[in-house]
């Protein structure tokens, strides 16, 4: 998603509307410095998400020590 085709053209105004549906908790211990106090984990929209890990193969591993390039031989005309 495009941020500027999105209605969030700023972090602060972001926040604002997650505070407001009730996935996070916001402090402002300055003025105009916000800090993420805390995060409901238990929202529905934040139980959707999950992790997901990729592991590498072996053959991902040989490849990447091995170069890929090799320049030619020294050849004369």
């Amino acid at each position: 998603m495009d941020i500027k085709k999105s209605s969030y053209k700023k972090l602060s105004k972001f926040l604002s509307k997650m505070q407001s549906e009730g996935i996070i908790t916001l402090a402002e211990p300055k003025k105009g410095v916000e800090t993420v106090s805390s995060v409901n984990f238990l929202h529905p929209k934040l139980e959707n998400f999950r992790v997901v890990k990729y592991e590498e193969t072996q053959q991902a591993n040989a490849s990447e020590k091995e170069p890929s390039y090799e320049p030619p031989g020294d050849t004369l005309i």
